[in-house]
Order: structure tokens, then sequence, then C-alpha cells
């Protein structure tokens, strides 16, 4: 009777392991399938034929106050990108395909450019451009700063990814414009840890938040984070 319920015992242990073995295999296969999906995204024909023009090396265009501006868009990256189902013309709607590059376009700036793009977020990101506006960097724009971050200079549209990814802390948006700040945090431990482990310390938006940043002397607010 006892070696009965052992070898009972035995078999369910091997159907767990298999079950668990079946487990870790579909996810393992999962993984590749979730990716050929991002990879295997058809362009429309309008959005091709953007791209035909957009994807060459070095296409740029010069600007009223002499800044020149890259107009160089890799398609490869666009298709890897959490944008590659978001079609042109939902963010620049407000160009003519018929006249596009047959007219010149007047642009003051890059600064300009992007003030004038940025509502085009809107649609789509909702809850963080609502954030956005009641934090410290829209308190700038307000004001007419032109240092003052927009969406555009923290995420690219035509090659952003997931915030879920594990990226090298120096690609980190916040280190553009706080480079001293940054570069104390890259020496300290948080950022120590996280060069060596990844995610398991905390990044700038961990404390101050990514999109309704508050000055850090505004309330408990990055007091409560670290108490967290």
């Amino acid at each position: 009777m006892k070696n009965l319920l052992a070898l009972g015992s035995m078999n369910m242990s091997r159907r767990k392991w298999r079950g668990l073995l079946a487990g870790i295999l579909a996810l393992g296969l999962a993984a590749p399938l979730t990716i050929a999906r991002a990879a295997d995204v058809e362009l429309s024909k309008e959005d091709a034929a953007c791209l035909k023009c957009h994807d060459k090396e070095g296409e740029a265009k010069k600007l009223e106050n002499g800044e020149v501006l890259s107009l160089h868009i890799s398609t490869k990256a666009y298709l890897e990108s959490r944008h590659n189902e978001t079609s042109c013309e939902d963010c620049h709607d407000s160009i003519d395909a018929k006249t596009h590059g047959k007219t010149k376009a007047v642009i003051k700036s890059k600064r300009e450019y992007s003030l004038g793009m940025k509502d085009s977020c809107l649609t789509c990101h909702k809850k963080p451009a609502t954030q956005y506006q009641d934090s410290v960097h829209a308190a700038m724009v307000k004001e007419g700063s032109d240092k003052a971050p927009l969406f555009s200079n923290c995420h690219n549209p035509h090659t952003v990814k997931s915030v879920k990814r594990v990226t090298p802390i120096a690609e980190t948006p916040c280190a553009s414009c706080h480079e001293d700040i940054f570069k104390a945090y890259s020496g300290d431990v948080h950022g120590l840890e996280r060069a060596a482990k990844g995610k398991i310390a905390p990044l700038c938006s961990d404390c101050h938040k990514a999109h309704d940043v508050k000055a850090a002397s505004l309330g408990d607010g990055v007091k409560d984070a670290c108490i967290a």
C-alpha cells in the first residue's frame, strides 16, 4: 500500500513538473510571437509614401533662424516603436498631401515647431497630457521659457518604446536638462545599484513622477516617495 501511495505521489509530481515545463515553454514561445507581431505591422500606402522620402539619411530642412531640422525617420525604428500602428496623418493632420514637399513650409525654429506639434499627442495620451499641464514644466512653458521640456523633448514620437524596457540610465530623458543632478545621481547608491542591477533601484520618475513633476520645495511629495 505504501509503495502504491509513493508511486502515485511520484506520478503527481511528474504531472506537476510537466505542467510547469509546458507553461514555461508556452511563455518562451509567446515572447518571440509578440515581437513578430510588432515587426509584421504593414504600412498603409500613404505611410509607405511618407517614409519613402523621409527614410533618407541626411534629409533635413534649414529653418528661418538658421537651425537645421532633421527630417530623417528610420522605417525600421518606426516599425519597432510603440507608434507603429499610428498613421503619419494622425499626428501631422495639418499637412496637405497634395502640396507637401512641393511648396515651402515656413518654420521659424525647432522650438516653435515642437510647440505647434504638442497638441497632436492629446488625442491618444489624454491622461499623461493632463498630468503634464499641472506640472512645473508646463508652468515654465506658460511663462515663456524656451528651456522647459515639451513632450517631444522626452519622447521621440517616431522611435518611442515601452517605459517598461530596461535601458541604460544614461538614456534617461531627464539627463538632457538636469546634467549636474543626473551626474550626482549616477554616482550615488541609487544610480550605482540601477546601473548594476537594472530596474531594482529608483530612477528620477519613481520619486519626482514622470509627467506631473512638481518642484521639490513644494509639498512633501519627494519625501513621501522615499518613505514609501
